[in-house]
């Protein structure tokens, strides 16, 4: 099946629930107190919630948000080769520094500067066990958007990429994203139906389709606080021999006193790849075991961040 075939019935749900939104919205009872909950970060500091990027922008002037992040990441598999097999857990941590800022209700752009934490447990079929332990300052993360608004629809254009800073433990991972982000908004800012669509490109030349659909709620906005919740589908469609990576990520956002934000989610995997890490394949291979498939016994993540916005 081909990328674009698999990523039509996302952008069908996406056109569905924007045509739902549309002809429910009426707006009458509502304020603009949520209005604020647009300058809520996503993972890499754009305006969003974790890997979705929202097309809109904040007004004003120029806002400005930053903040610290927690990641952790799991993922467990199966590994079975010819001569041996294995299990194999990698638990990564990340701490994360980012900045954003938008200019004009135009322009966007951030950067995000992780500290990580990796460690890889090798449970061989036969032959004594391993681990592999990796820690410092990872590739540093930068990106870019730039919108245009339609009454209740906004698009941009957007780019992210990677810094080859990593310190020697770590492994460079220079990969790079670009694509559109479509945002429709109703009931004055309190629910937002989102999409993106783009290209992503490894060091290396493996390259993928992105896409995600989801939308988000404000749950609660008054002078205090204002509360968001989110829920969307993130796929990657993988050339060549490697297939479909597809997770659902939720989780729900803050903004206290008018400045502090909060956010708690988290990321399930439903479908993988099957795509190893370079460094992990290469250790499987020393231990003879090579195989083009293994069997994902769970993956997923948590994501908990704290910061301010004005």
């Amino acid at each position: 099946m081909t990328p674009l075939v698999r990523v039509l019935p996302a952008l069908a749900l996406l056109f569905l629930s924007t045509g739902i939104a549309s002809a429910e919205d009426d707006g009458s009872s509502l304020d603009s107190a949520a209005e604020p909950a647009i300058g809520f970060s996503g993972f890499l500091g754009l305006a969003g919630f974790q890997k979705m990027v929202d097309a809109r922008i904040p007004q004003g002037l120029f806002t400005v948000r930053g903040g610290a992040r927690y990641d952790f990441f799991l993922r467990q598999l199966d590994v079975d080769g010819t001569s041996n097999a294995a299990d194999v857990d990698v638990e990564r941590h990340e701490v994360s520094l980012y900045a954003g800022g938008t200019v004009l209700g135009l322009v966007e752009a951030a950067l995000r500067m992780p500290y990580v934490e990796e460690k890889i447990d090798y449970d061989y079929l036969l032959g004594p066990d391993s681990d592999t332990n990796n820690s410092g300052w990872g590739d540093a993360d930068f990106s870019g958007k730039i919108t245009l608004s339609i009454g209740p629809f906004d698009v941009a254009v957007y780019a992210t990429g990677a810094l080859p800073t990593a310190e020697p433990d770590l492994e460079d991972v220079l990969d790079y994203e670009w694509g559109a982000a479509a945002t429709f908004s109703t009931l004055n800012e309190h629910l937002s139906v989102h999409g993106n669509v783009g290209g992503l490109h490894e060091d290396g030349g493996l390259s993928a389709l992105v896409y995600r659909v989801g939308g988000a709620f404000v749950a609660w906005a008054d002078n205090t606080a204002v509360v968001r919740l989110y829920a969307y589908a993130d796929g990657v469609e993988w050339e060549g021999s490697a297939g479909t990576d597809f997770k659902i990520d939720f989780g729900v956002q803050a903004l206290v006193l008018d400045i502090i934000t909060l956010e708690v989610g988290s990321s399930v995997r439903l479908i993988d790849a099957d795509k190893l890490d370079d460094d992990v394949a290469d250790e499987l291979a020393l231990r003879s075991v090579v195989s083009d498939h293994f069997d994902d016994e769970g993956s997923w993540s948590i994501t908990a961040a704290a910061g301010f916005l004005f």
